[in-house]
């Protein structure tokens, strides 16, 4: 049985005779046994979201940085979904989702076209040109590195309700895998219900998304990124959205990202939130690419926890 250590640290700036000063925070939380969880495969061959004691957990909260790029330990959860049209010979990686169960990824329905289905989910990738990235840790004086995996596509599960033409009216869908995934640090599900008396993320204000997305280059020249990339996002009130999006459906969220040098609106992408050191999921990143060159902020969202029974009924 294995235990990681993890210790987080948080600072913020004080005013101290008339001298700005930084206030270090420490936090250990021990993560138990990361090897064991495997597998969440069960007896009676329903499946369920992962476990609170399991979800949401990512190595990468040890460390502190001020830039959009992310550790390959970061967002574990992220599943890039490929496509390989008639007659080619490759795969294009076209949507993103976040994987809930050791056999589910979670995904928007337009990423489930009947004429441009998922053939491959490929889990665990940092760099898209590297089938193995590597980090060097200085507290442990070693390289550890982390193998992109891949999966075929078992069932396709699209909301019955979705109706692309009218603003995305229930616009989610589940992917099943052709096998269970085994959980490491570089591949873990997302928590989707905070416990009981968290706060949701439109509650908390401030969300993230993670993607490889777009980054912009020389003004507003955009360029899709090879790296895993982050980026923060504020929830905008209804009413606000309301205003300016006659397609907001009752089910979505709106928010607007709040760093313009990079745009991660991979369709099907999960909308983050942090607590307590564990992340939750709020949104399902909808119109992707368009977000970036065409649309005007806030965008919208599919809301998780508006389908959570469905997301429940189909596992």
């Amino acid at each position: 049985m294995n235990h990681s250590l993890t210790v987080k640290m948080n600072y913020k700036w004080n005013i101290l005779n008339n001298k700005l000063i930084a206030v270090l925070t420490l936090q250990i939380v021990i993560i138990c046994c990361v090897e064991e969880l495997t597998t969440d495969n069960p007896e009676d061959g329903h499946y369920r979201l992962a476990s609170i004691d399991h979800c949401g957990l990512q190595h990468s909260d040890d460390y502190f940085h001020l830039t959009n790029k992310t550790e390959i330990t970061e967002f574990p959860w992220l599943a890039r979904i490929g496509y390989r049209r008639n007659g080619e010979n490759y795969d294009q990686f076209l949507c993103l989702g976040s994987l809930i169960t050791s056999r589910h990824v979670l995904t928007a329905a337009q990423c489930l076209d009947d004429n441009l289905k998922p053939t491959i989910i490929r889990l665990g990738e940092y760099h898209s040109y590297n089938s193995t990235d590597c980090a060097y840790y200085a507290s442990i004086k070693a390289e550890e590195c982390s193998d992109a995996q891949d999966f075929g596509v078992e069932k396709i599960i699209r909301h019955h309700g979705y109706i692309n033409e009218t603003g995305g009216v229930h616009d989610i869908g589940l992917i099943k895998l052709d096998q269970v995934v085994g959980y490491t640090d570089y591949i873990r599900p997302i928590c989707l219900i905070p416990p009981a008396n968290e706060k949701s993320g439109s509650e908390l204000k401030n969300l993230t998304i993670g993607a490889w997305g777009w980054s912009k280059q020389h003004f507003s020249t955009y360029h899709r990124t090879k790296i895993k990339l982050e980026s923060p996002v504020d929830i905008t009130p209804r009413e606000e959205c309301v205003s300016r999006s006659a397609t907001l459906q009752d089910n979505q969220v709106c928010a607007t990202y709040v760093n313009d040098k990079v745009c991660l609106y991979d369709n099907g992408g999960p909308l983050i939130f942090s607590y307590n050191y564990q992340w939750f999921q709020e949104g399902v990143v909808l119109s992707g690419k368009r977000n970036c060159f065409v649309a005007i902020p806030p965008f919208r969202y599919t809301s998780v926890s508006a389908y959570i029974d469905w997301i429940n009924e189909n596992l």
